[in-house]
């Protein structure tokens, strides 16, 4: 059929790049593959392209802005962040639903979810919440500071769940790559040997 050349043709252009070492995938590159085939995979790419949350964090994390930018930067984020999880059904009028939260992380691969853990992302925040304290101080906000330290501890959490699931699904993503690279190259040697 042609969804199967299709397939064909995609599995073997990425396995062409994966083995000329030329892959590079971008993080939503990988958490769709990540997802692909859940219930999750559509809606978790029209959030990202709706809410922007990757510029939004990425806008935070800029060395010593003017401190009235990075205020506006964190609101941005804190919308971004907002507006993903009501796109993917984690949140409902400002409130995250339990039961949504324990059916989305169903949908991930356990080998993805036990790579980490609330109490990792507890300690990941902490430690980044030390690191932007002494990085607001170095910014010399004098004034502010206290709005600056209050607006990184409150996306440390989101910052270090975002780098913990990229790396996670960098690895599931890479296992997946390999697997099926492996599967060709056994296809290939099986078939230059009949």
């Amino acid at each position: 059929s042609m969804f199967r050349a299709a397939l064909l043709l995609g599995l073997a252009l990425v396995g062409s790049a994966y083995g000329q070492a030329d892959l590079c995938l971008s993080e939503q590159d990988q958490f769709q593959i990540c997802l692909t085939g859940t219930s999750l995979q559509n809606k978790f790419n029209k959030a990202v392209k709706k809410c922007k949350i990757t510029s939004a964090l990425n806008a935070v994390t800029a060395k010593c802005p003017a401190i009235k930018t990075l205020l506006k930067n964190f609101g941005k984020a804190e919308k971004a962040g907002i507006c993903f999880l009501e796109e993917i059904g984690l949140m409902e009028e400002g409130a995250i639903v339990p039961a949504n939260v324990e059916w989305i992380t169903g949908q991930f691969p356990n080998e993805l979810l036990d790579q980490f853990s609330l109490d990792d992302i507890n300690k990941c925040a902490t430690a980044k919440q030390k690191q932007y304290a002494k990085s607001v101080k170095s910014c010399g906000y004098k004034k502010q500071e206290g709005k600056a330290k209050k607006g990184y501890n409150a996306l440390t959490p989101m910052m270090c769940l975002n780098e913990m699931m990229s790396t996670a699904c960098s690895s599931h993503v890479q296992y997946m790559l390999e697997s099926i690279m492996s599967g060709f190259m056994s296809m290939q040697v099986i078939s230059a040997g009949k």
